[in-house]
């Protein structure tokens, strides 16, 4: 669920993938026939058209194969590294957070230097990339170490 926050004093309104037509409210709340005061807020669910994804079954399967099905269903997958400490489990998925949001905003800086129109600057970047991703399981992560997935969020 998304929420907008507050429209024009009116109360908060909130988008959710619960299907219906993309801009029909869906909830409200108080809900119809509710007595409140004068000027009481009411507070609103919208439909961003999208239905929930089924979360598919994947214990067991091999790890490529598990993140193909992820991602078939519309879902993302996302290797944990695992903790021994669960008090620093917080400070790994920041770091973790951190780290992918600041490849990705470097690699569209790359992309938006080398644009010339063509899509060949976006491909050259996923290329790298690849390699720079291939590199790091190869050279960094220990070999034989089992990696867990997770599911993170649906795809929009």
């Amino acid at each position: 669920m998304c929420s907008l926050g507050s429209v024009s004093g009116f109360g908060e309104v909130a988008w959710q993938a619960r299907g219906g037509k993309a801009g029909r409210v869906i909830a409200q709340e108080p809900a119809a026939g509710t007595r409140v005061p004068i000027r009481t807020s009411v507070d609103l669910v919208v439909s961003n058209g999208q239905q929930p994804e089924l979360v598919p079954d994947v214990v067991g399967h091999q790890e490529m194969r598990a993140i193909g099905e992820l991602a078939s269903a519309n879902l993302n997958a996302t290797r944990q590294g695992r903790m021994h400490s669960p008090r620093r489990a917080g400070t790994a998925a920041a770091l973790f957070g951190t780290l992918q949001y600041s490849v990705a905003a470097s690699a569209s800086a790359c992309v938006a230097w080398l644009h010339d129109g063509t899509p060949w600057p976006m491909a050259a970047v996923i290329a790298v990339c690849g390699v720079l991703a291939w590199c790091a399981r190869r050279f960094v992560v220990p070999a034989g170490s089992a990696p867990q997935v997770s599911i993170v969020e649906p795809l929009d």
